[in-house]
């Protein structure tokens, strides 16, 4: 007698590992999934770096949310300048990018809806697609968002900005997306 219930004991324990390993497998497939439909949905976002049309006028960074983007309109869309790349193909961090001092920089325009402060980073690093009040624009397919940026001027200037761009959907949905800009020779054509 003893013997089966020591037998009956030990096929219990082998069922319920079974059955926990089961849920957990089933849930993991699961988030796998959710993780892969949600990365089906991403927002298709172009950048790119051009100057308006007036002499002088600043260089604007533009994200255009495409036509074809899965993920329909987005509710909030932020953007950070997280590093950039000189022409001497240099790299620094956004805490390196100073303006002025003859150091290379990169920066968002002070006088302009939405340059926020975001955690980590100076102010002037990071903006939101924001209204004056400061409550978020919601950014649908075909239309941009768009923030003035200035570039200090030295034989090493920027070549390319490296940004990252976190989006939430209508439905909560987020993504953080890393995008590169490509910084044009010539400001006035516009880089895609």
């Amino acid at each position: 007698m003893p013997v089966m219930a020591v037998a009956a004991l030990i096929v219990a324990v082998l069922a319920f590992v079974a059955a926990a390993y089961s849920a957990w497998y089933a849930r993991d497939v699961a988030r796998t999934e959710r993780d892969r439909r949600l990365e089906e949905r991403a927002p298709k976002i172009i950048p790119g770096l051009r100057q308006l049309p007036d002499p002088g006028s600043p260089l604007v960074l533009e994200l255009l949310l495409g036509h074809e983007t899965p993920s329909g309109p987005l509710a909030e869309v932020s953007v950070t300048i997280t590093r950039f790349t000189d022409a001497r193909g240099d790299t620094y961090a956004a805490g390196d990018m100073y303006l002025g001092g003859g150091r290379p920089g990169a920066k968002f325009a002070r006088e302009q809806n939405g340059v926020t402060a975001c955690k980590g980073f100076d102010p002037l690093h990071a903006a939101r697609w924001a209204a004056a009040d400061g409550k978020p624009l919601p950014l649908r397919p075909g239309e941009s968002a768009r923030w003035q940026v200035e570039l200090h001027e030295t034989p090493s200037r920027p070549a390319r900005l490296d940004t990252e761009v976190a989006c939430r959907a209508s439905d909560g949905s987020r993504w953080t997306l890393a995008l590169p800009v490509e910084v044009p020779h010539d400001p006035t054509k516009t880089i895609w």
